[in-house]
């Protein structure tokens, strides 16, 4: 006489316990049940409840998706009926089994598939949730004003030891830019600490410092701290790249190729291009109009004043008004720089005005001291030599305030053109003076500082020419994105 089949959950934790190569007592030590009610689960004798195979199943590293898949085939296997024709048209044994495996292969399919969608919803729902937190946080953390008492907060308050607030810094830290490299730079180290603090997986750690690392260095090269600006953006990449496992898309992954791109401009061009591709091409639309804005700054730098100008025109339809109105400055503003390289002076001049307006909106000192530097050089072009001599100084004395080393000797070498065209030998000199404490500063690399040397020489000894003071300049606004490029005398 056949024994009584045990309940499918028994045959079930039989099953999940051997596919693990257990033994009663394997899983008694690990489950904390007793070995001999383990076996009465499995014979049928003691009831054992979906929820309690689910609880045991657990301690041998199955999913509930696990249990499912196995208690499925065991009822499909004990309560399908005989196979056999019923009729002359009935399907035989055999294709009754050939479209159970494929409906088996078809159900698993769309099984992953659900699956998938869940955990995105999931992820996605979670990630809304951090970053709502975060954006509280951080507001709360801004209203402070004392840095140091902000960096306690970070420090002391495990509320901001995640992940969603080192982002968010970040992003603060972008929109600081354009008014103090300083705040950028301060509020980059905060999320630096944050992400260090975040609980996680270390490959998943190494992603969110990678990320980091990219405002770290963002907010060095607005600063003017190019060689420390130099090693930040190869760290992010190689943070970024060792986290890449850990990351579902929950980092902006068009930032690193964005923010490559502004390192390799001058040193290798093509590449910096390709790096602006590749970031429009992992980005969504709405980001897609301040890669573009990035990618006309290349072109600029490339000398091709032309096509930044058409990629201006297609950052242009992309840019949303309300929301990005830093975007919208800078792109008014970059249309007339190159409108500048192309000495097209009075077309740049007609867009001062509004482009002044949105610097004063926007209420960003640095935003408002280049749109000084531009009048300076509009004037400068137009012949107002007086105008563009008053405001190429208050320019210069703005970056030295802020110890910006390289625009504020940009600045100086343009002024120091003005000047040198009307034969004002000994104002030249005086500028080359005022300019010494840039190499105290140490902020630049060895050959930008050969280039300024050369300058101050040739300025004390009379020896200045247009075309010398132009040649540097050009060498200073290549190298500024270029720290190894060499200056040839």
């Amino acid at each position: 006489m056949p024994r009584p089949v045990p309940p499918p959950e028994s045959l079930a934790l039989t099953t999940l316990r051997r596919a693990r190569g257990l033994t009663e007592g394997d899983l008694a030590a690990l489950s904390g049940i007793s070995k001999g009610l383990i076996s009465r689960y499995e014979l049928g004798t003691d009831r054992l409840s979906r929820e309690k195979l689910e609880e045991v199943a657990a301690v041998m590293s199955y999913e509930p998706v696990d249990v499912d898949a196995v208690l499925s085939g065991i009822l499909r296997a004990t309560t399908r009926p005989p196979l056999g024709p019923l009729s002359p048209v009935d399907p035989t044994p055999a294709e009754r089994r050939r479209i159970r495996r494929a409906l088996g292969r078809l159900a698993q399919a769309e099984l992953e598939r659900m699956e998938e969608q869940f955990i995105k919803h999931l992820r996605e729902t979670r990630a809304q949730r951090d970053r709502n937190a975060a954006e509280d946080l951080v507001r709360w953390l801004l209203e402070e004003p004392d840095p140091r008492a902000r960096r306690e907060l970070v420090e002391g308050s495990r509320q901001y030891h995640q992940w969603a607030v080192a982002e968010r810094l970040c992003h603060e830290s972008e929109r600081a830019a354009a008014g103090s490299a300083e705040k950028a730079l301060e509020l980059a180290w905060l999320a630096l600490r944050a992400a260090e603090l975040a609980p996680g997986d270390p490959v998943w750690c190494q992603r969110l410092l990678g990320y980091v690392w990219l405002f770290i260095a963002n907010a060095r090269r607005v600063g003017g701290d190019l060689p420390a600006a130099a090693q930040g953006f190869p760290k992010a990449s190689e943070l970024w790249q060792a986290g890449a496992a850990a990351d579902p898309g929950l980092l902006a992954a068009w930032r690193l190729p964005d923010g490559e791109a502004s390192w390799r401009r001058q040193g290798n061009p093509d590449r910096a291009l390709a790096l602006h591709e590749k970031a429009l091409a992992l980005a969504p639309p709405e980001a897609k109009g301040r890669i573009l804005l990035n990618k006309a700054v290349t072109l600029e730098l490339m000398g091709e004043p032309e096509r930044a100008l058409a990629t201006l025109e297609e950052a242009n339809s992309r840019i949303d008004r309300l929301r990005e109105p830093q975007c919208l400055f800078a792109l008014q503003f970059n249309r007339a720089v190159n409108l500048c390289h192309l000495q097209k002076f009075a077309e740049a001049e007609a867009l001062l005005e509004s482009i002044g307006e949105r610097a004063l909106a926007l209420g960003r000192e640095l935003n408002v001291l280049r749109v000084l530097w531009l009048h300076a050089r509009i004037d400068a072009g137009l012949g107002r030599e007086r105008e563009a001599e008053a405001a190429f100084e208050k320019v210069r004395q703005g970056f030295r305030a802020r110890g910006i080393a390289y625009d504020f000797a940009k600045a100086t070498l343009e002024l120091a053109v003005l000047f040198r065209g009307q034969g004002r030998l000994a104002d030249v000199k005086a500028l080359a003076k005022q300019s010494l404490w840039i190499f105290e500063a140490q902020r630049v690399h060895a050959e930008a500082e050969k280039a300024l040397r050369l300058f101050c020489e040739a300025a004390e000894a009379e020896r200045l020419t247009v075309e010398l003071a132009r040649r540097i300049l050009r060498y200073l606004e290549r190298a500024q994105h270029d720290p190894g490029l060499r200056f040839e005398e």
